[in-house]
């Protein structure tokens, strides 16, 4: 897998920062964390947004013990003449009881100078709860992706460790567009006679361990779309096996 420079020098450039950021005096109950990491595609919702592509992902997180935080992730993307995803974000995060978990928060998807018309970027509000492993979780965006409207994306997920200290994890969701029309637009089928309905869902297998100081993935990803709905007969719906391999700091 070749890397394009740009990327290497901006992954090189976010271990450096959280390293001198760490070293930094920190006020008591904080940390600053963050992350890098290389695959070979970005599956969002099922979704390719690397044109089944490598991936070059980073980001950088500030928490608090009272459960506050906030940080910023970003990633290569190929689509509408952009090249880059910016996400800003910050939530909360506790307890509900010692077995309930909680998370709520914020998240602006940004695209910077993509030139996109209508405008890619959005916003997204998201709760979840844990319990036991299983997790679920609702994010909701008043004006979701290009302008395509009221949009909910209602997720669950299961995660148990195998022996050998392998993660396995499972992951659906279903994303809800206000109609159809609003659907195949995000698709780009209006106007062709073919829909998707107002739905589609979205799940993946994933396995994950730890080797030689790196964390490493497998991850089987699928959505219920047919070939004819993505994109006007695109690859970037359908099934794929992803290969990451990322380091935390």
């Amino acid at each position: 897998m070749i890397v394009p420079y740009k990327h290497l020098i901006a992954g090189a450039a976010l271990v450096t920062s959280v390293a001198a950021v760490q070293a930094q005096e920190l006020p008591p109950g904080t940390e600053i964390t963050g992350e890098v990491l290389i695959g070979t595609d970005y599956r969002f919702r099922g979704i390719s947004q690397t044109n089944r592509s490598f991936t070059v992902q980073g980001g950088i997180e500030f928490a608090h013990e009272s459960g506050f935080y906030a940080g910023l992730w970003g990633s290569n993307v190929d689509f509408s003449g952009g090249a880059l995803e910016l996400d800003p974000y910050l939530g909360f995060a506790g307890n509900i009881t010692d077995d309930v978990e909680y998370d709520v928060g914020i998240i602006y998807y940004g695209y910077p100078k993509s030139g996109a018309d209508p405008d890619l970027d959005f916003i997204e509000l998201y709760a979840s709860v844990s319990f036991m492993g299983i997790d679920f979780g609702v994010d909701y965006s008043p004006d979701y992706f290009a302008e395509t409207g009221r949009y909910f994306y209602v997720h669950g997920a299961y995660g148990v460790e195998l022996p050998g200290e392998i993660g396995l994890d499972f992951h659906i969701g279903s994303n809800i567009f206000k109609n159809r029309s609003n659907l195949d637009e995000f698709l780009e089928i209006d106007g062709t006679g073919v829909s998707a309905g107002s739905t589609y869902l979205d799940w993946s297998v994933t396995l994950s361990a730890e080797a030689y100081g790196l964390e490493w993935s497998l991850a089987y990803v699928d959505t219920d779309l047919k070939r004819r709905e993505c994109f006007g007969g695109e690859k970037l719906c359908s099934s794929t096996v992803v290969l990451s391999v990322g380091k935390s700091f």
